[in-house]
Formats: structure tokens, C-alpha cells, sequence
């Protein structure tokens, strides 16, 4: 029978040069991290956050450095390509992120 009283607690590092600039700075702004020599660990003591604010010259920044594809990232670039360019900083909703499915883009 499953056991849904106990906490348990996976920590679970990524090395950084698996994360690409983008990736990194999304989930710095999503979730609690910390860095070390490994890597970096992701977590979300307090959940998970889907409303969040990205530096407008950094966001440009990342995704002129980064080349991967994703659902996610065609919609920050549409939301960004919208937004007014006199704006520094930008409000994103992630949980409006449009997919073929419902829930988070792959």
C-alpha cells in the first residue's frame, strides 16, 4: 500500500553544461536553486511558480546564445515580440503556455 505520510527528499544535481543559457535563466525564475562545483539543484519548497518577471536584455541576451527548439520558447519569443519595446522588464504566465496537450510543453 502506497505511503502518502512520508517525505522523502531526492536531490538530484544537474551539471550546468547540460542547462543552456535559456533553460537556466527559465528555471532560476521558476523554481528555489542553489549552485555548487556539481552543478546546480532545483527545488520548489513552497511549489512551483508560473507567474514570473524576466529582464527584457537578458531574455534577448539567452535566446540569441541558445538554438534549441521548444514549445516554451516560441511562446516567450511571441510574448516578447509583442510586448512594447520601451518595456524592461516582461510578465510571463506560464501556465497559459498553449500545447497540443494539456499541462507543460515538453
Amino acid at each position: 500500500m502506497a505511503d502518502y505520510y512520508t517525505q522523502i527528499v531526492v536531490q538530484q544535481t544537474i551539471p550546468e553544461r547540460l542547462v543552456s543559457p535559456f533553460e537556466r535563466l527559465l528555471l532560476a525564475e521558476i523554481f528555489e536553486h542553489e549552485s555548487s562545483e556539481e552543478g546546480i539543484y532545483y527545488f520548489a519548497s513552497n511549489g512551483a511558480s508560473c507567474d514570473i518577471t524576466l529582464d527584457r536584455m537578458k531574455l534577448e541576451q539567452v535566446l540569441e546564445q541558445t538554438t534549441e527548439r521548444s514549445r516554451l520558447r516560441s511562446f516567450i519569443t511571441d510574448r516578447l515580440k509583442k510586448s512594447a519595446s520601451d518595456h524592461d522588464y516582461i510578465d510571463f504566465d506560464l501556465s497559459a503556455v498553449p500545447s497540443g496537450d494539456v499541462g507543460w510543453p515538453p
